[in-house]
């Protein structure tokens, strides 16, 4: 109390010194008036509903991503990729072990085949000398010649037909490694499975459980309240799946919808097909165009679509945004500085140093300031119209 009243004393003092327009001078607060909007917002907090596509695991295995999280895919790109550890172990020593063998096989070959194609030219020669001998004896009825000639020809078959022997032997070995390397790559091939994106749109790893409930066909039909959104599950680069678990969901981008329930909304006078403004907090005005407008026991249910959004770049299901009721465009003051005279609203301006009031329209008011007409653009506006009076000349 005793600081009030010094603050009262020295208040008289100032006034009783200076005189009324010497105080106002020393506590006057002026803002220059500039063409600009204010909005009439509502804050709520609106709960996404998009068309969302769910692929789940076809397969066991450690997950390898190929798509990045959060960005746009086209339909048919590779986004996952399943590996059975297990078999892709088994199936890949096997492999290695095969390609080593046919490896040393087709070197053994290119070391012995210039062996090889000169024992069977050996053989082939001798067997033809045999034959030259064996047609020679016949011609001289010599019958020690012939039976030699005949033992030649024999000999010389069983040489031919080791070396030819020989020679398949190497071959029918690479081919069996070559049948044995196609089959063992199919069964590791089975122990890579790659999925596809089934539609263009926007590739989310974060999944809430309420893909299949919140979706656009549904609209008319959801809860009251709403489903709780769960915490979403991810799963990462080298996690295990088991088959049929849920890996990522595809956005359609083109359109999304919010539904707003809230206790106190002012709804009325909104119908389907209205248009709307609204703002993600911290983001940039948007439309909107109005889905449906119900009434719920607890309040009122406001479903907007938004064509050419859907929220898939924010992660979340739950969506804080404010709903511009109304728009007002103007000379922007303080709504303080508002003081009527004779039924008429205006403002104190200062011209110099004289103090002038202005009568003005006001267009609309929000958040403390308000939008009106009459004024210049560029005046400066008395925020304190309490300390002033028309015609007012300061120091």
């Amino acid at each position: 109390m005793p600081a009030i009243l010094a603050v009262l004393g020295f208040a008289a003092w100032q006034l009783a010194t200076w005189g009324r327009s010497e105080l106002a001078a020393a506590f006057m607060h002026t803002t220059i008036a500039h063409v600009g909007t204010i909005e009439n917002t509502v804050s709520v907090t609106a709960t996404i509903v998009r068309d969302e596509q769910v692929v789940v695991a076809p397969a066991s295995g450690v997950v390898r991503w190929l798509a990045n999280d959060g960005t746009m895919v086209r339909v048919g790109q590779p986004i996952v990729r399943i590996e059975n550890q297990k078999l892709l172990s088994d199936a890949g020593q096997q492999l290695s072990a095969i390609e080593s063998e046919i490896e040393r096989v087709q070197s053994d070959q290119a070391t012995q085949s210039q062996t090889l194609a000169a024992s069977l030219q050996k053989a082939e020669n001798d067997l033809r000398s045999a034959l030259d001998r064996l047609a020679g004896a016949a011609r001289r009825s010599d019958e020690r010649s012939i039976e030699r000639a005949e033992k030649d020809v024999v000999r010389a078959q069983a040489n031919l037909s080791a070396a030819e022997l020989q020679w398949q032997a190497s071959q029918t070995r690479l081919s069996e490694l070559e049948a044995a390397r196609t089959a063992m790559q199919s069964l590791y091939n089975r122990g890579v499975v790659t999925l596809t994106s089934p539609a263009a749109g926007f590739l989310s790893y974060h999944l809430d459980g309420l893909e299949d409930t919140l979706t656009p066909a549904g609209l008319a039909y959801l809860s009251q309240p709403l489903p709780t959104s769960k915490a979403a599950s991810v799963v990462a680069d080298g996690d295990s799946v088991q088959a049929g678990q849920p890996l990522f969901k595809i956005i359609n981008s083109t359109i999304g919808y919010l539904v707003i329930d809230a206790p106190v909304l002012p709804s009325a006078g909104l119908h389907a097909g209205d248009s709307v403004q609204w703002r993600p907090a911290g983001g940039p005005l948007l439309d909107a165009t109005v889905y449906s407008v119900s009434s719920l026991s607890s309040g009122t249910r406001l479903v907007l679509a938004v064509p050419g959004w859907s929220g898939a770049d924010l992660g979340g299901r739950n969506l804080p945004l404010s709903l511009v009721m109304a728009r007002y465009r103007g000379l922007v003051v303080p709504a303080s500085a508002l003081r009527m005279r004779a039924g008429q609203d205006g403002v104190y301006v200062l011209e110099k140093n004289r103090v002038r009031w202005v009568a003005v329209q006001i267009l609309g008011s929000a958040q403390g300031l308000a939008a009106v007409s009459g004024l210049a653009d560029g005046a400066v506006v008395i925020m304190t119209p309490s300390l002033v009076y028309d015609g007012m000349v300061l120091p």
